[in-house]
């Protein structure tokens, strides 16, 4: 749905221009195929399971690491907004272990509000997240906002596209760009740093299969006062090196994210792993290798080098589950 990622012209020209004046990923991928696996993800640096969510085990997620765990340790004051049932997935425990100080979410809005499926749209959870920052008297400070009008079934108060699932989109989008040109009009913006970055992506076209290496490409975008200067990164990176490269940049220390991999590290290899349902796949610049484990065969193999790709990914998977059995 990004056209400068590929995608379709004129459905996102907020987050295109935001992405014009900051910094865009353009070789960025989710690591799963669900909300609870992309979260985990993102925030604890922690590749997605194809056969298990770490999430809905709380004896094992409150031991992850979490970007705003590390934030709050360095005297951040933490909090998460959601417009949904905060309890979703054991989302509110995987939070609360994670180190944020507060959560809001659907029974923080009045019933009125709460008009959608999945609770409260998005224009009216973007409005209550510029007025908690505009509101926010302690410095520093980090917010975590899961947006969900884009989830089906795409009922939005808004008709632009014909197609329901662009159409959510490009309304999320239009409350994108009201959000970030309020926010630039007060003082925090100058010193404030806005990661804009999808939790996973739909099948879409139809034709698209959950395997798909395309399936998993999103966007990733970095905003805000704080940067310096608008930039193109090219590099292969997942949600889960999000953690090691904005903690490296704020100077905080990342060894606890153990599958994390900061992009200004040159010794590091830059790569994406990613799970589906009894699937893995694994790739970089050099090529890829899409596996079934049920069926034990190759989905998709790229440049020739699928037998090295499909080694890693195979030894990737069997440390992570390694990993995943001792937490």
């Amino acid at each position: 749905a990004m056209e400068s990622l590929g995608g379709i012209p004129g459905v996102m020209p907020n987050l295109e221009k935001i992405a014009s004046e900051g910094i865009l990923f353009t070789n960025f991928y989710a690591n799963s195929f669900r909300t609870d696996r992309g979260l985990t993800s993102i925030l604890s640096g922690y590749p997605a399971q194809p056969t298990a969510s770490i999430m809905k085990y709380p004896a094992k997620s409150q031991s992850l690491p979490g970007i705003s765990k590390s934030l709050r340790k360095a005297g951040y004051d933490t909090q998460f907004l959601y417009g949904g049932d905060a309890d979703f997935t054991n989302m509110r425990s995987y939070f609360i272990s994670m180190g944020m100080d507060n959560i809001v979410c659907d029974r923080d809005f009045p019933l009125s509000q709460r008009l959608s499926k999945w609770g409260v749209p998005d224009d009216v959870t973007f409005e209550k997240f510029y007025s908690l920052i505009k509101e926010q008297s302690r410095e520093p400070f980090m917010k975590m906002f899961l947006t969900l009008s884009s989830h089906e079934p795409f009922d939005v108060p808004m008709n632009r596209l014909e197609d329901k699932y662009l159409n959510s989109i490009a309304y999320t989008d239009s409350c994108v760009g009201d959000f970030v040109e309020k926010l630039k009009r007060l003082p925090v913006w100058d010193n404030t740093l806005i990661v804009f970055v999808a939790d996973h992506a739909k099948r879409y076209p139809q034709n698209v299969e959950n395997h798909d290496i395309v399936r998993h490409h999103i966007p990733m975008v970095w905003a805000g006062g704080a940067v310096k200067r608008p930039l193109v990164v090219d590099e292969y990176l997942s949600q889960m090196d999000l953690a090691a490269t904005l903690l490296a940049q704020l100077h905080i220390p990342y060894d606890d994210f153990t599958f994390s991999k900061n992009l200004t590290d040159s010794t590091k290899e830059h790569f994406v792993f990613y799970a589906f349902p009894d699937g893995v796949g694994f790739v970089d610049k050099d090529g890829a290798a899409v596996y079934d484990c049920a069926s034990q065969s190759i989905l998709i193999g790229q440049n020739d080098s699928n037998a090295i790709h499909l080694n890693k990914g195979k030894a990737y998977l069997q440390k992570l589950y390694d990993d995943l059995a001792r937490r």
